[in-house]
């Protein structure tokens, strides 16, 4: 072989070298990076539509949460590139006016980069290997696209404090057209397959409510402290993480609410860890009367004012749907009704079988005693269960009603004997048990109760390996 590689390198001239070479060059430019190369695989994200369908564009229905608006994000996944391709990372990077809950109603964390304004989610998926060209499959639960239609806003000022104002007007169609860029990762590659969602939501549910805010009194400080108002016992009812502020410098907060008897709450919030404001609802109609707040962060609070706006929803705890059963508010059918009742027809049929046939049994004759299949004691052991079980129960109401042809025949006679028969019969396992009981209650009458047995007693010599063999006199153990 390498002779006649040796040949065909001597018969090649120098003016064929140069073009050989560049083909070879192009056919292996063309094999890594040209087309040549083999195709990868493209995932595009898509959710479900009204009529059942995926598709990339869609119109959810909305969902009323008490003052929320929510709509429903079912979201899949489809191949079609040219490989086949397992999606492993979803990112969603969704306009800060919305933002996605799950589907109890718990906000999923985001990222937030500032100047931009999208917030991003991480969504670690389980899905299967998508191939080429296959139909669309389920990725994730259901998310929820819930906008922000709170009526204030909050600031910090330089002293490390709350302030809660109006929110700016935004305008409705502005939030009407929601555009969700994504992005997806495979173990088997680092790029990203991005694209976009577009959701196109109704435009008039998402009107922010106007804030009405009251005149604010004059700051007064007292030292060492200001003096509360009386406010009875306090019960804590809810704590929570507020994001208020400039979505794309959001302030967090956090807040835990107080209730007295009367229903008036006591709202103490939080920024960085320590208490700076006290919101007080003194006649329980939901509205902020007073504010109590420390300027300096010593931890004592010299400052208040009167003023008047309602208690801001983001420092609520978000409201979680809790499932329920829906139960059936249409009225029965009076034929089903009178279906149900019918003891010869509905499901009360069976009970009026079975009372027959408990009573056919009970009412049947005792076998005569030369009976064949019927042991001679059998007689003398019926007289007491079985003459027992043989008269009528007292207090059964047999439904009217025609009864089950199949169940009137009375049960054997000698297999009522037999199952009545404690000793021979299902009864004797009880029976066992008793005995069992009564024994075990005797002895501890007498005081003869177990003990338990004193070990053996202990090996003080030396411990043999197997077991010794006796070998004749004048001979000795082989080497």
């Amino acid at each position: 072989m390498l002779f006649i590689l040796k040949r065909l390198g001597s018969a090649i001239s120098p003016a064929w070298s140069i073009p050989l070479l560049i083909i070879g060059l192009s056919i292996g430019a063309a094999y890594w990076v040209g087309p040549l190369r083999p195709l990868p695989p493209e995932l595009r994200l898509l959710a479900l539509q009204r009529d059942g369908t995926f598709t990339d564009s869609i119109e959810p229905a909305p969902r009323q949460f008490g003052d929320d608006i929510r709509f429903p994000l079912v979201l899949g996944a489809q191949n079609i590139g040219y490989a086949d391709a397992r999606p492993a990372v979803l990112d969603l990077s969704v306009p800060l006016g919305f933002h996605l809950v799950d589907r109890d109603g718990r906000a999923l964390p985001q990222e937030i980069s500032m100047g931009t304004p999208l917030g991003r989610y991480r969504l670690r998926l389980s899905a299967s290997k998508l191939v080429p060209g296959g139909v669309p499959e389920l990725l994730l639960d259901t998310l929820w696209l819930e906008a922000d239609l709170s009526s204030y806003t909050c600031a910090v000022l330089n002293d490390g404090v709350p302030e809660f104002q109006p929110r700016p007007p935004v305008d409705p169609a502005l939030l009407g057209k929601v555009d969700i860029f994504y992005s997806f990762l495979t173990p088997d590659s680092d790029i990203r397959q991005a694209g976009l969602l577009r959701v196109r939501v109704d435009s008039t549910l998402l009107r922010v409510p106007t804030a009405v805010m009251g005149e604010f009194g004059p700051p007064i400080l007292e030292e060492p402290a200001v003096e509360l108002p009386p406010l009875d016992a306090l019960y804590q009812i809810a704590k929570t993480d507020a994001t208020c502020g400039d979505p794309q410098q959001p302030v967090q907060l956090q807040s835990v609410i107080y209730e007295n008897e009367g229903g008036g709450r006591f709202v103490v919030v939080y920024h960085e860890g320590a208490p700076r404001k006290y919101l007080l609802d003194l006649n329980a109609d939901s509205i902020v009367e007073r504010e109590v707040w420390d300027p300096d962060g010593d931890g004592n609070f010299e400052a208040t004012r009167t003023t008047r706006y309602a208690i801001p929803g983001f420092l609520f705890p978000r409201r979680v749907e809790i499932p329920a059963l829906a139960a059936d508010t249409v009225p029965p059918d009076p034929a089903f009704l009178a279906l149900y009742a019918d003891t010869a027809r509905g499901p009360f049929r069976f009970y009026a079988a079975e009372q027959q046939r408990i009573a056919a049994a009970r009412a049947a004759p005792a076998p005569p005693a030369g009976m064949p299949g019927v042991a001679s004691g059998a007689t003398s052991r019926a007289s007491g269960p079985a003459a027992t079980a043989g008269a009528a129960s007292p207090g059964v109401a047999i439904p009217a009603g025609a009864p089950i042809a199949a169940d009137t025949t009375p049960p054997d006679p000698a297999f009522l004997v037999l199952y009545s028969d404690t000793a021979a019969g299902p009864f004797r396992f009880a029976r066992r048990e008793q005995q069992v009981r009564d024994s075990i209650a005797d002895a501890i009458a007498r005081g003869d109760t177990a003990t338990e047995p004193p070990p053996p007693p202990r090996r003080t010599g030396p411990r043999i390996l197997g077991t010794p063999v006796e070998y004749p006199p004048g001979t000795r153990p082989p080497d």
